[in-house]
């Protein structure tokens, strides 16, 4: 009976001291750093070297990684490396940083390439290329000198805080919040509803229409100290300011205020074609030429087959003349580079593409085309 005692009591201690080692290991495994040690799928131990990352902790990516599941970070941070990059080819993958709260940060060093993506808290900064379908902010973005945000839509919403020292690329820019412009936004349309300034040197690219409107958010100012660069219809019913100049192709209404000493030039007549509201004595028009041209069709491509296999084709309405054309992968990688291209239709080969999403940008001149195509 005493043997009996004595072996359950061993056994007993054995299991605590068991126990006492996992313990150990889950503690120190959350503190320290989750690091790839190889390529491959978010979900897969064995790109960590272990457990995967589950919404928290300290994350750093120095591989390729596939994000094969939705995936939301709430505390700690996630770091991409120059080296690394994190992607999906799935048109619905979602990532979302601090949602529905949270204090996680992250930054871009690398590639992060996924379709929709929610920055609802915290920091987020980018030194690398973002490739996003759906983009929306709550939260303070930073695009760095060297980071290209390429988002087909872009919405900064009540509480996001975006500043833009890089480039951005999208197909629709809105703004219910802050933005601070010190590099180049190119977007088909362009919407402020609430507090954005473009500084000395950089540039806005609306190549359809641009509007600074109301909206719930609160009182609508524009500053615009640099230059702004409008395609064609352009719309101000609130506040404008600013020394900078602005260029416009077509149509243009205020039924706001336009205040400072800025030019504006309206390049189908000089002043505004239907002025309903206030402008300073102190505006200028066209005191300084345009000395950029843009052209008055859309800058959405035409693009077929998409998918495509072997061969695909890129065709606008006005011809090409000496286009330069870059195609890019999930990864914001170069796979394609043509220059000197001129008429209606470009045809490229892609027989050679791996399977995946690529963005194309066309530029004509001053004049900036995109768009996105499949490869199956």
């Amino acid at each position: 009976m005493r043997r009996q005692h004595l072996k359950l009591r061993l056994n007993s201690m054995k299991l605590i001291y068991i126990f006492t080692l996992l313990t150990a290991f889950l503690f120190a495994n959350n503190i320290q750093a989750q690091t790839t040690v190889m390529a491959g799928d978010w979900s897969n131990p064995l790109t960590w070297g272990g457990a995967p990352p589950m919404g928290t902790g300290t994350v750093v990516i120095n591989h390729a990684v596939n994000l094969d599941l939705d995936y939301m970070h709430s505390s700690g941070s996630i770091t991409i490396n120059g080296v690394g990059s994190l992607s999906s080819t799935n048109p619905m993958r979602v990532f979302a940083l601090n949602y529905p709260s949270g204090v996680a940060t992250m930054t871009v060093n690398g590639s992060f390439s996924v379709a929709r993506v929610l920055f609802t808290g915290g920091y987020i900064t980018n030194n690398g290329t973002f490739t996003i379908d759906s983009l929306f902010n709550t939260a303070h973005l930073d695009n760095g000198v060297n980071g290209i945000i390429n988002a087909e839509q872009f919405m900064n919403g009540i509480d996001g805080n975006f500043s833009n020292y890089g480039s951005v690329n999208s197909t629709n820019f809105y703004s219910q919040d802050s933005v601070k412009n010190y590099g180049t936004i190119t977007t088909n349309d362009f919407c402020n509803s609430d507090r954005f300034i473009n500084y000395s040197a950089a540039e806005v690219n609306a190549n359809h229409d641009f509007s600074n409107i109301d909206s719930l958010s609160g009182p609508v100012s524009l500053t615009n100290d640099g230059q702004i660069n409008v395609g064609n219809n352009w719309h101000n019913s609130e506040t404008l300011d600013g020394s900078g100049k602005w260029c416009v192709v077509n149509n243009t209404w205020n039924n706001g205020i336009m205040n400072g000493t800025f030019d504006f030039c309206d390049q189908s007549g000089g002043n505004i074609d239907l002025e309903e509201g206030t402008v300073a004595g102190t505006v200028t028009f066209c005191s300084f030429s345009c000395n950029v041209s843009i052209a008055e069709t859309s800058t959405e491509i035409g693009i077929s087959p998409n998918p495509c296999q072997n061969e695909i084709v890129f065709s606008n309405i006005e011809a090409f003349d000496n286009a330069l054309l870059t195609i890019v992968n999930s990864f914001g990688q170069i796979v394609i580079q043509s220059e000197n291209l001129n008429g209606n239709e470009i045809t490229i080969e892609s027989r050679n593409l791996s399977a995946g999403i690529y963005f194309v940008t066309i530029k004509d001149g001053n004049q900036i085309f995109s768009g996105k195509f499949i490869k199956d």
